[in-house]
């Protein structure tokens, strides 16, 4: 804690809503300037709205909660035996949503599930699926590539990022339509909508239906080697109950498929808007990884993260409250001035990068090198077979009404005809 600015903030954030319009606008620059105001006068303050809650908006301070699980926690256990209500990681007031297995498992299960998947998560394991997943990036464009334009965000990342979630965690890839549809929809929509009330009542429970099923299938069988692992794991010494199961693949399969997609759109975009940077990757393909970090950095999909403070602590300079709730801003502390040069201008050329769009410590994004490899993927097909697209921005609808994640609904793009590849599809 020694290492953090430790001079007192004078000001406070009573009234503060990290719920309210500007925090939740479609419209990125305004949910940056919002997160700017709050991390300029007091990167570490209690708001008094929904009982008390803190807010941290700094790079320092969002580092340091990450790291520091011990004190910062992600668990979600509603009036637990000690006495605190642990509020998960799933937002303040929490959203409506099942425990997310992985992201707000603790202590010892939460370690043992690290060890069962660290290794299949590995950049030598998702190196493994590359071929793969290129073949997915190839097939989808082929179904469009002829027409000259097509929704970005609908005909060709969305598809790409769920067929190639399901294939590298051994589901079904022909339920990749109801997993685009489900998870896009659930972010993406505003709850009062038939559309949603759809998604969740019907098309989400007979996807977690089935892929309950075909983990179940799998869990005696070597050759499915994630799968089978997800299949075997075990909860007090039993394996896990359908329960217990469900959530653990309701929450891979969707921080595999609504946080990758909206990333590589936002790069995509950024990439039609700035001609020069463009041309530089076309020049240099080695530029995507830079054109990667710096697209998660100022595009972040997940914009924040809660947390359950755990003891009494002093943290830069205020005195935090065993029990009390924290809302961690990733979208401030990766705009941070005192850690990014410029940090509301787009670089490449940044030669250090320590954005938080993956998280920190024991609880950092198990798929982080999965997404990037995705990213790579599309933005390479799209550059080597329509490198000429345009964005139709007039028509670009993104997320609204969600602080907590940030997305792009729809991204219309026009471009010069080309021929299919005849790529095999790849399942």
């Amino acid at each position: 804690m020694g290492q953090l600015d430790s001079q007192t903030a004078h000001a406070d954030l009573r009234g503060v809503d990290h719920n309210a319009a500007p925090f939740c606008a479609p419209d990125v620059a305004v949910r940056a300037a919002a997160w700017k105001e709050l991390r300029e006068r007091c990167p570490v303050g209690r708001s008094d709205q929904y009982d008390g809650y803190w807010i941290l908006s700094d790079h320092a301070s969002v580092a340091e909660a990450c790291r520091n699980g011990e004190i910062f926690s992600n668990r979600y256990e509603p009036d637990a035996d000690d006495g605190i209500n642990y509020i998960g990681e799933n937002g303040y007031p929490r959203m409506d949503w099942p425990e997310l297995a992985i992201g707000e498992a603790y202590g010892e299960h939460h370690s043992y599930l690290r060890r069962v998947f660290n290794p299949l998560f590995s950049p030598t394991a998702v190196r493994r699926f590359e071929p793969a997943m290129r073949q997915v990036a190839s097939w989808v464009l082929d179904q469009r590539v002829e027409d000259g334009a097509m929704d970005l965000m609908n005909d060709f990342v969305t598809p790409v990022t769920a067929i190639s979630t399901l294939l590298f965690l051994g589901l079904p890839a022909d339920l990749w339509q109801d997993t685009a549809d489900v998870y896009h929809s659930i972010f993406g929509m505003a709850p009062d909508t038939a559309e949603f009330t759809h998604t969740v009542e019907i098309t989400m429970p007979r996807l977690m239906d089935a892929f309950l099923s075909a983990a179940k299938a799998a869990r005696h069988d070597r050759a499915e080697e994630l799968l089978g692992a997800i299949a075997r794991l075990e909860y007090d010494g039993e394996l896990m109950n359908d329960e217990q199961l469900t959530k653990v693949l309701t929450n891979m399969v969707g921080a595999g498929v609504d946080t990758t997609n909206n990333t590589t759109a936002r790069g995509l975009h950024q990439l039609a808007a700035d001609p020069a940077l463009r041309a530089a990757v076309m020049a240099d393909r080695r530029l995507i990884d830079a054109t990667c970090e710096e697209t998660l950095r100022m595009y972040p999909s997940a914009q924040v993260m809660t947390c359950t403070i755990t003891q009494d602590v002093e943290f830069a300079g205020q005195q935090l409250r065993r029990g009390e709730p924290a809302v961690l801003s990733l979208s401030g502390a990766n705009r941070d001035p005192k850690v990014f040069a410029d940090p509301d201008v787009f670089h490449v050329e940044r030669t250090s990068n320590r954005h938080l769009a993956f998280g920190r410590g024991v609880h950092r994004c198990l798929g982080a090198h999965v997404a990037r490899q995705m990213f790579r993927v599309m933005v390479a097909e799209i550059l080597d077979r329509v490198p000429d697209y345009v964005v139709d921005d007039a028509k670009v609808v993104e997320y609204g009404g969600n602080p907590y994640l940030m997305g792009v609904w729809s991204m219309p793009v026009t471009f010069t005809a080309a021929p299919q590849l005849g790529v095999k599809r790849p399942w």
